[in-house]
Order: C-alpha cells, then structure tokens, then sequence
C-alpha cells in the first residue's frame, strides 16, 4: 500500500468505451512501458485530476469533500492508488524500477522485438505476407486521383503509419508504385526509415542499430553510417534508444521493405524523429544544429555504395474530442481538413520543406499533424526532386471522435 504522498499519474490514454449502458475509460500506456489495460468509470475519472504528487490519500478525500461535497472512504482512493501502481501508471519508484529494468533488457539486446506482431498485424507469417498482397492489389480510389510517376528510380516514400486496418489501402497503393521502379537486383539498397518519436524526445533524431526482427524475417541496420551520424552529431542521438523499442511508425514500414524485398538483401537505417524547437514557432536555416543534422543525413547517399531511398512514416491531420477537440467531427470538419491538407501536399509535390512547414503554422498545426518534424527533414534531405502524390485518405471513427487523415507520396 501506498504511504504518504500519492505519485503523479503518468501520461496515459483515456479511451471512452461503453459496457451494458454504462461509460467507461480504458486506460492505457502510450509509451508500452506497462502493457496493463485498466477500465474506470466516466463519473469516477475526475478523481485522477488529485494524483499530481502532491496529495495524500487523505487530502484527495477532503479536497473531494470541499468541492464536490462527497465524502469517498479512503479505502477507495488507496484502492485506486495501489491499482494504477501495480499497473506501472503512477511516476514511483516502483514504476522507476520496472523501467530501468526495460530500458536495460533492450540495450543489451542485438534486436528489435516486434510490438505490433499479433496485434496490429498478423504473426503467422504466411497470413501477413498474404494481407499485405492483398493491400497491393486494392483498387485506385473512386474519390482521389493519383499523380503519374515520371521515368526514373524512387528517391523517397511518404506512407501513413496509422494502422493497416484503416490504412490498408493507401500503403497498398503507395508501395505498389514503388515496386513497379525498385533498384535493380544485384545491388544492396539502403533504406533511411524516419519516424515519428511519438512518445517524445529531448534529442532532434533517435537512431539504434540493432536488428528489425518480424514475422518476415531480420533487417539489418546499415553499422557504417549509424556509426558515422553517432560520430559527426554525438551520442545524444543514441541516448534515447529504448523509444525504439514500442514505436510503430518504423515497424510498420519495415514490413513493407521485407515484403517487396523477398528476394535480395537490403540495409535499413531506423530514426526517429523528435521536435525541433518550442511548439508553433518558425524553423530558422540559420539554425547550425539543424543544418548539420540535415547535411549529415544528405552525406549519406555520398557515403553508401548502392541506391539509397528514403522513407517517412507519417500521418496527417488528428481532430476530434480523442485528440482532445471539443466537438465531435463533422462533415463540414473533414472537407476543412481534406482543403489544408491538399494545401500542405502541394509542398510535398513540391518538395518544398519550408512551404510545407508555413502550410501547417498558418493555424499554428490546430489540426495537429504529427509528422510534421519528420515530413519537414524528409524534404530537406529530398529537395531538388519532385514529388507526387499517389493517394489521400481519412479514417473516421464510428462515433465522430476522431479523424486521422494520410497520405502516400512518390518522391523522384
């Protein structure tokens, strides 16, 4: 049991579900540090608000009774203590010990453990290598029309990595254009992977180079040029390794390079991308730590002997009441998303990192795209090319609150 003050709440989802009439929040950790699910009634959630540190079991109980005029036994509040500290939900040495057990576990590891494999897609590996044929073979969209490709190899992929089961179809379509142009057989590509640092970062990049393990197989990270970005950029770049080990946005385009390259070897380089400076703000070219970060990541075709292409795992808009929007998502909601982002999307066809940045910073990102750092070094390291745009998707959820909005994009 809990003694003295009550540790702080870590940042968990809240997700709204309903049983025999009653509304529940599923909580549930981002991160993965805990894989714990743990369901709390709607009227009983605002009790949560007092576990900031700063209260003990008792104080909770009064500061409910002065505001709300309820006197809860103390029981229950310890009940709530000992519940969310047994599931690794509260900022306590128990929770700190788990995670320097974790974060130990998987630096001491060659490779990188699949987090989604039987959850977000099949683990059986004949059933996955299916599922994404079937993706590759979907129609073209009655509602968008994709840009003709011109002759030449692929430079860079934009692909979503909001799940397969509603984004399917737009990996489908963007990885089967780039299959009509892969690199010749003979040659060991190397594929620059940049994700989203979902679960945050105080680094600009998060590189490792362990190896991608899936139901498809292993990819191998490419050491020669992980060691050369830890060298010219420092190892800060490494020291949050372990956001790795749960973030999808790489993962999932992983199994994309597996499956198209069944049959030769490739290298993939794995970084995720955190932010660049405060919120909202202008990005500067006369930033020097971000201009050597970009003239890094560009030395890297130099560098590498084989064809090198680059991939960013990114998803557009996230609006409604889940992403902590007031009202639930309207028609009139989607077709403003759909015109903002087409506006954004010309940047990219444009390979335009500055217009594509100025695009979102018009309503300072109130439509919270959350590729927008890793969009943003994807099309410096890219500019020179063009780009065009394959397909253009929002998922909606059932009850209006939530919309993500995608897209996938050919970069030559």
């Amino acid at each position: 049991m809990i003694q003295g003050l009550v540790p702080s709440l870590r940042l968990l989802d809240f997700i709204p579900v309903q049983d025999n009439g009653r509304e529940y929040y599923l909580l549930r950790d981002p991160a993965g540090i805990s894989d714990k699910i743990l369901a709390i009634a709607v009227e009983v959630a605002p009790i949560l608000q007092y576990f900031d540190g700063n209260h003990t079991a008792m104080s909770i109980v009064d500061e409910i009774q002065s505001k709300a005029g309820v006197r809860v036994p103390i029981e229950r509040i310890e009940q709530m203590a000992d519940m969310l500290e047994d599931a690794y939900f509260l900022q306590s040495k128990h929770f700190q010990s788990h995670f320097s057990k974790l974060i130990s576990e998987f630096r001491a590891s060659d490779v990188r453990k699949p987090s989604l494999a039987g959850s977000g897609y099949p683990e059986d590996t004949t059933k996955l290598k299916k599922l994404l044929d079937q993706f590759l073979s979907v129609q073209e969209p009655d509602d968008f029309e994709k840009e003709e490709l011109t002759p030449g190899p692929v430079k860079g992929i934009i692909a979503p990595h909001i799940d397969y089961n509603r984004g399917g179809a737009t990996y489908g379509r963007v990885f089967r254009e780039w299959k009509k142009k892969l690199p010749a057989n003979g040659t060991t590509p190397l594929i620059v992977i940049l994700g989203v640092a979902h679960n945050g970062t105080a680094n600009r990049i998060v590189l490792t180079n362990k190896t991608f393990t899936t139901p498809l197989g292993d990819a191998f990270c490419e050491q020669k040029q992980y060691e050369s970005l830890v060298e010219t950029l420092g190892e800060e770049i490494i020291l949050d390794e372990w956001l790795h080990k749960n973030e999808h946005s790489i993962e999932l385009q992983v199994l994309w390079v597996q499956h198209l390259f069944h049959d030769r070897p490739v290298k993939i380089l794995p970084i995720l991308v955190g932010a660049f400076q405060e919120e909202n703000t202008s990005i500067s070219h006369e930033d020097g730590e971000l201009e050597e970060l970009i003239d890094s990541l560009k030395r890297i075709e130099q560098s590498y002997d084989g064809p090198v292409i680059w991939i960013a795992g990114i998803d557009l808009a996230h609006v409604g009441p889940y992403f902590g929007d007031p009202d639930p998502v309207s028609d009139d909601d989607l077709s403003r998303i759909a015109k903002q982002d087409m506006e954004a999307l010309e940047s990219i066809k444009n390979v335009d990192a500055d217009g594509w940045w100025n695009s979102l910073m018009q309503d300072n990102n109130q439509r919270k795209v959350c590729g927008k750092y890793a969009a943003y070094l994807f099309l410096r390291v890219l500019e020179g090319c063009k780009g065009a745009i394959i397909d253009y998707d929002q998922a909606v959820s059932e009850t209006s609150d939530q919309v993500v909005s995608f897209t996938g994009a050919i970069i030559q």
